[in-house]
């Protein structure tokens, strides 16, 4: 009997133990630049990554308990020029942060748009042909809580 109840106890703490291993969730997407990205995000906080946007569109998004946190596109070099351009001459828009790390070279900014306070990401992945466009209703911290936690890779 107290093998059995061994046996058991080792089970379910293997289970366990397995269960508690799968900390990042990824899709891969065939973008319009024809490069293969693959989306990676790091779960361990209880982000998830979803594929789609809540209007349809081909995209991704971040969710936390439900809500959007972090949603983007995939853009070709001219649309990624255009949004840098906006960036630099629109009104209202503040640059949070410039930077470049694990091949990806961003900008945050901030913009009191329509559906309020955005705080958006123009992203470059270095040694390809796609950039990424993603924004966030959720405020700063949240938004560069998602996007530290999320990796992009070309095939």
């Amino acid at each position: 009997m107290k093998k059995l109840a061994a046996l058991v106890l080792s089970g379910v703490l293997g289970m366990i133990v397995l269960t508690g291993c799968t900390t990042s969730m990824s899709y891969s997407y065939k973008v319009g630049t024809g490069d293969n990205v693959k989306v990676e995000l790091d779960t361990s906080d209880g982000l998830m990554l979803e594929n789609g946007l809540e209007s349809g569109d081909e995209g991704f998004r971040v969710t936390e308990d439900d809500e959007t946190i972090l949603q983007g596109v995939f853009v070709d070099e001219d649309t990624y020029d255009l949004y840098m351009e906006i960036v630099k001459y629109a009104d209202g828009v503040e640059v949070v942060e410039e930077d470049s790390a694990n091949g990806l070279t961003w900008v945050l900014y901030e913009f009191d748009g329509n559906a309020g306070m955005e705080s958006n990401y123009i992203v470059w992945i270095d040694g390809s042909d796609t950039g990424i466009i993603m924004g966030s209703l959720e405020g700063t911290r949240a938004a560069k809580k998602a996007f530290n936690s999320l990796t992009f890779t070309v095939d």
